[in-house]
């Protein structure tokens, strides 16, 4: 029973890496299935991953990122995606992504590319 104190599993660390990859995978996931009801919380997202808050907080940390950082990283692949596709108007493209306002969306857009969403369209097709 001491022994096994004194001498860890050799797989532990390993199976415990791949536990945390997997669950680092799964938090854009989660997040990109809740920002068409809204800007998904971090307890909503913790709950969901069976996290508390703060053991959340401490593994995106360790990962040198925030919720919010995660959180804007997913809406900005998001959007290029729905962009690319051209069946949906910017402006719905805003409320997919959780925005109450499109323009807060579009402001979001220019930082994240340089580009409003319009212009990105325009270059997209012309690539």
């Amino acid at each position: 029973m001491g022994n096994s104190i004194r001498h860890p599993l050799p797989n532990a660390a390993p199976i415990l890496g791949a536990y945390l990859r997997k669950q680092a995978d799964a938090l854009p996931r989660h997040i990109a299935e809740r920002l068409g009801r809204g800007e998904p919380s971090q307890t909503e997202i913790a709950r969901l991953m069976g996290l508390s808050e703060r053991t959340l907080q401490r593994r995106l940390s360790a990962e040198g990122t925030t919720f919010n950082g995660v959180l804007e990283d997913a809406r900005r692949e998001i959007a290029l995606g729905f962009l690319a596709n051209r069946k949906l108007a910017a402006y719905e493209v805003s409320f997919l992504l959780g925005y109450s306002e499109p323009a807060t969306f579009f402001r979001a857009f220019k930082r994240w590319t340089g580009k409003t969403p319009q212009q990105y369209r325009a270059s997209a097709m012309h690539a």
